[in-house]
């Protein structure tokens, strides 16, 4: 008897249009209107780590029996998971909140700005 299983080869994944080292704004919760850089974008889960943003306190003990075996303990800030929905990108020209418009040209595909036309394709890779 043949068991019956999900086909998960050809999941479609979420587009998400935020990369790392993008620099956004929260648009909703409790840390709106703060600003950040996306340090990790989780696609299957549509969601978003910014740093600065959306703390979370961790309580972890100490391990090992030396000092220097031992990592960080007792309560530990980082930050936690945002919905893309809830932060939008912000340009680096003008500094404002913007969605992006992509255009396809020779170099490849571009994100501009929509307010000042600007190219915010790669601007973490400048720094």
């Amino acid at each position: 008897m043949k068991r019956e299983r999900p086909d998960t080869r050809h999941k479609e994944r979420p587009k998400v249009r935020l990369h790392i080292g993008d620099e956004v704004e929260v648009i909703t919760g409790k840390d709106a209107s703060k600003r950040g850089r996306v340090t990790e974008v989780l696609r299957d889960e549509q969601r978003v780590r910014v740093s600065g943003v959306a703390m979370m306190t961790k309580h972890q003990r100490a391990r090992g029996r030396s000092r220097a075996m031992q990592s960080q303990t007792g309560r530990i800030q980082m930050p936690g998971t945002i919905h893309v929905s809830n932060v939008q990108l912000v340009c680096g020209v003008c500094g404002k909140r913007t969605r992006p418009r992509f255009e396809v040209s020779d170099a490849g595909k571009q994100r501009l700005c929509r307010l000042c036309g600007a190219d915010i394709s790669r601007q973490h890779g400048e720094e």
